[in-house]
């Protein structure tokens, strides 16, 4: 049942920062409309193990568990559903966009995600270490990056 909070009740989640001997308990934020899609479409991205196709359009099952596990943790922060693609050395690419045109890139490997964006002018490029983030830093750590980008399309105002 979900609260005003947008949190739902609480579920145990063995999380990217926990190892499989530590499950904790945790409040799932409740899903964004569009995760079952971008969770979907990250499923069907995986090769199989022995295909023949090896090429780097297809994403490796640690890439996709990761960017799925940021993506159930953080959907609620997000602006909307990315825009997703490959890299040529296989990492998941994702692009969201925000209103009034700013956009921030994620791109994923099986341990990380690291935001790029541009903050007052400036390229700004910050790495969160996924197998080290609990939950809330990861929470966080994307909050103040999405309230940078919404604070530099939005400016500033003088009190």
């Amino acid at each position: 049942m979900a609260t005003g909070s947008g949190v739902s009740s609480p579920s145990i989640v063995s999380y990217l920062g926990t190892s499989a001997s530590q499950s904790t308990t945790l409040q799932i934020p409740t899903p964004a409309p569009w995760l079952a899609d971008v969770q979907r479409r990250l499923s069907n991205s995986v090769n199989a193990p022995n295909a023949a196709d090896s090429s780097s359009r297809w994403l490796t099952g640690g890439v996709a568990a990761a960017a799925n596990n940021f993506f159930l943790a953080t959907s609620d922060l997000l602006p909307a559903a990315p825009y997703l693609g490959t890299s040529s050395q296989g990492y998941l690419v994702a692009e969201f966009k925000f209103a009034a045109g700013a956009a921030m890139t994620m791109v994923f490997s099986n341990t990380s995600a690291t935001a790029l964006t541009t903050i007052a002018g400036q390229p700004v490029q910050r790495k969160i270490e996924l197998t080290a983030a609990g939950i809330e830093t990861l929470r966080a750590e994307l909050s103040r990056i999405t309230a940078d980008v919404t604070r530099e399309q939005n400016g500033t105002v003088d009190s």
